[in-house]
């Protein structure tokens, strides 16, 4: 029988890792819009969609969240202090980035630009959580500017106040030189534990690394490399690694895209390519597939993109398509991306608005990702605040074998049949821990046999059992399987389990 390469979309994969389940933006109801409310989006549940949610504050271009491994949120901030799960300030949440800035625009929201915050989970600890967040002043002398000066970091404890949590540590000095307006980004270590956190040095070529491991957060490395920055493009515009964590990604508009590959052993950039773009305009950003080949860049009124497996990337370019004018109510053009667990790519807009685009089909190439202006009408305006996750479910660098996307899963298994019609194979609990129970449907045969096959393809274990039995999966690491069963050689069901 021929063999199949099955593609399963699994917006829930790799259970454990739902950090960025919920989504967070929008204004607070007593705002400068009347009528205005925050956005949540949980993609818990396929159907649900984005709906409204009272805030107390805004949550702009600085905001970041944080659900726990099952996808119930935590805590966000909107860069002046930090929220609990009950939309309430956390118990020493206020006083985020002290200084001018701070004093003028708190509590209402921080004005530090996109990506100038990130929450990471402290490796094998589920209960603290590291929220960095980028520091900006005013300076007057010899002109007027604001610059990035410190790269600070807050923790959250999220046992205590009977779970609602509380903050530990506060505004901690991480990083003391000018850097970049935003671009904060992270990437998991090659161990598939720790984590790369990456600021880049203002208006320079100088990347500064990070280290976060079970024993806390450190400086790790400088590294220069590439083009400078310039200082239009040092405002920052969007940085991504790439989903199986081989690519970063650097883009501004003024700049063009800086593109390297990424070692996650060792935490550094190699192989430099630079990609030009008119800078006509200071809208646009960097996102890429599920898949990590195509590279798109949301270039104000056009969409282009990338194939980053090709021989020479920067002719792969295709332009996806143009800004249709839409309104609503100030020009939609394209802005940020970010690759949702739904396996979509969302697009915001550099205006208020009340609508995101959509790529529905990112993984493919050219026209067929199937790109949808203002796809999804939102419930309130918003100003710039679509949420910036890194990869949460990136697991461990292991040699011979590709990184799973992060939300679809390839399998390669010898045989699946057509499902009957009546499924003739139950398997409970699903999602389970310890134990499962396969219970096979009474018109079967009296013995029938099955195989445990991981997301490779790879039989774990066989047997026979007559009407049910009981498996210890203790010992499996967390991920998908299948079960098949069979009568004879003919394979008569093949369920999925987490």
């Amino acid at each position: 029988m021929k063999n199949l390469l099955l593609f399963l979309f699994l917006p829930f994969t790799l259970l454990g890792q739902k950090h960025d389940n919920v989504w967070l933006f929008g204004y607070n109801s007593n705002g400068a819009f009347d009528g205005a409310e925050g956005i949540i989006r949980s993609f818990s549940d396929e159907e649900s969609s984005f709906d409204y949610i009272p805030m107390l504050y805004d949550l702009s271009n600085c905001s970041s969240s944080i659900s726990d491994k099952e996808g119930n949120l935590l805590f966000y901030s909107n860069g002046c202090m930090i929220f609990n799960a009950d939309h309430e300030i956390m118990a020493n949440g206020n006083g985020l980035n002290p200084g001018e800035v701070s004093d003028e625009k708190c509590p209402q929201r921080y004005t530090s630009g996109s990506q100038s915050s990130l929450i990471l989970p402290m490796p094998n600890n589920d209960s603290i959580y590291y929220l960095f967040h980028k520091r900006i002043i005013y300076e007057y002398n010899p002109n007027f500017d604001v610059i990035t000066d410190k790269l600070l970091y807050s923790t959250v404890n999220t046992n205590l106040n009977n779970g609602l949590g509380g903050v530990e540590l506060k505004n901690q000095e991480l990083w003391t030189e000018p850097q970049t307006y935003g671009e904060l980004t992270a990437v998991k270590h090659a161990n598939g534990e720790d984590w790369w956190l990456i600021s880049m040095g203002d208006h320079s070529n100088n990347y500064f690394f990070f280290s976060l491991t079970n024993q806390g957060v450190s400086y790790s490395h400088t590294q220069i490399i590439g083009l400078e920055a310039s200082l239009e493009g040092s405002r920052g515009a969007q940085s991504n690694f790439s989903p199986n964590g081989k690519r970063f990604i650097r883009y501004s508009p003024f700049d063009g895209v800086f593109l390297f590959d990424f070692d996650r052993n060792q935490g550094l950039l190699s192989n430099f390519q630079h990609i030009p773009f008119n800078h006509n305009t200071i809208i646009g950003g960097a996102v890429i597939s599920p898949n990590s080949r195509f590279l798109y860049i949301p270039y104000e009124i056009d969409l282009y993109q990338f194939d980053l497996e090709a021989e020479d990337i920067v002719n792969s370019q295709i332009l996806i398509d143009t800004f249709d004018g839409y309104t609503s109510p100030f020009s939609t053009t394209f802005h940020n991306g970010q690759l949702a667990p739904d396996c979509k790519i969302y697009i915001n807009s550099f205006a208020t608005v009340d609508v995101l685009h959509v790529i529905h089909n990112p993984d493919e190439l050219g026209t067929a990702c199937n790109f949808e202006q203002h796809a999804i009408q939102l419930p309130f305006n918003h100003l710039r605040s679509l949420p910036h996750f890194p990869n949460y479910r990136l697991g461990p660098l292991v040699e011979g074998e590709e990184p799973l996307p992060p939300c679809e899963l390839v399998v390669d298994v010898e045989e699946i049949a057509p499902k009957a019609q009546e499924p003739s194979l139950h398997i409970y609990p699903n999602p389970a821990y310890d134990v499962i129970q396969l219970e096979a449907h009474s018109a079967l045969e009296k013995e029938i046999t099955y195989q445990m096959i991981d997301s490779y393809g790879r039989v774990l274990e066989q047997g026979s059992f007559l009407q049910s039995k009981e498996l210890n999966i203790s010992l499996y690491p967390p991920g998908i399987y299948y079960c098949q069963i069979k009568k004879g050689q003919n394979i008569i069901d093949s369920k999925r389990f987490v």
